[in-house]
């Protein structure tokens, strides 16, 4: 059995090699190859005894045991023969730092070149063109720009467990994830307010609330309800109160009436009232949503895909939530 260096004889050698070796020296070497020759043929190799050991200056002897042990590559071996040249051990010291600092190069280059080369899938992008149509679509959204929608949005994906989604702690593909989710809510909000305003024409197939409730949810998974024809009407209003308004004002506009409604009106029977009415007016001017071929699906049948989307839009954002003294009216 190989015995452990004298701490005291390891304590007078200052290469970092010789300490080294004092650590692989704990087990016993395998038997010598026929073929192998060393400098010195005369020399067993060592591994029997402390003196043995003790009695290394030089450690191109260390390097070959290491070579026959280790599975190295050509590169690495080349490595090991650059430092049994060295004579300080401050050149040596300074090899093995400098190959520290390589490897803490190396990991670091990985790491940011694995954030760089991640894309959205397909199929996550599906997922987002969804949930981006459906929050705009939901009749419980409260802001429909700004950053809230598509915050909304990832954790609504993120609820359901949407596969390729980044990890919660992945901060930078997260963003990119958002970047997309807001590029589709932009594309969202320009079909939606392009429909609304095209239903308004003399001529239009879609001036019932009813029929613009169904072109809008038509090859998407959101299921029109009373509450979405509702929303609607809120926003026709809108197109038709504002028609002269800049193209860029028109969604702020609204939610500047959606977060005075709420600032407002003290309780949700309030708030639902003045809803309400615009339907009303809606389906007087327009057409009962009766007379269209859109049957409404009840709100507690929903899929959770809907449920989950409603939620999330329903949330008020910071200021709105700060300002409002509503009483809850179940």
């Amino acid at each position: 059995m190989a015995q452990t260096m004298d701490p005291n004889i390891l304590a007078a050698h200052e290469d970092p090699s010789l300490r080294f070796l004092a650590h692989i020296n704990t087990f016993d070497p395998p038997p010598t190859a026929p073929g192998d020759d060393f400098e010195d043929s005369d020399r067993e190799e060592p591994g029997g005894s402390t003196s043995e050991l003790a009695s290394i200056k030089d450690v191109s002897m260390l390097i070959k045991i290491i070579k026959r042990r280790k599975k190295l590559s050509n590169e690495a071996n080349s490595k090991l023969d650059t430092y049994a040249q060295m004579t300080l051990p401050e050149e040596r010291a300074a090899l093995l730092f400098a190959e520290v600092v390589e490897i803490v190069d190396i990991m670091k280059s990985t790491a940011q070149h694995r954030v760089e080369e991640w894309k959205i899938s397909e199929n996550l992008k599906k997922s987002i063109t969804t949930f981006a149509k459906g929050i705009i679509l939901s009749p419980t959204i409260t802001m429909y720009r700004g950053n809230g929608p598509a915050e909304k949005v990832l954790r609504a994906m993120q609820a359901l467990g949407i596969r390729d989604l980044p990890n919660p702690d992945d901060i930078a593909n997260l963003q990119k994830v958002l970047a997309e989710v807001r590029h589709q809510l932009t594309i969202a909000r320009n079909q939606v307010k392009t429909r609304i305003h095209e239903s308004l024409e003399e001529d239009s197939l879609t001036r019932n609330v009813g029929d613009l409730a169904m072109l809008l949810t038509a090859g998407t998974s959101v299921q029109p309800t009373l509450q979405f024809l509702i929303r609607l009407a809120f926003l026709r209003w809108h197109a038709i109160s504002f028609a002269d308004l800049e193209e860029n004002q028109w969604w702020p506009r609204v939610d500047g009436t959606l977060k005075t409604w709420r600032t407002t009106c003290d309780t949700e029977l309030k708030l639902n009232t003045a809803f309400n009415a615009m339907y009303v007016q809606d389906k007087e001017k327009f057409g009962d949503p009766t007379e269209s071929e859109l049957q409404p699906h009840d709100i507690r049948n929903l899929p959770a895909f809907q449920l989950t989307i409603d939620r999330e839009a329903s949330k008020l954002d910071t200021a709105t939530r700060a300002g409002s003294k509503r009483r809850r009216v179940d």
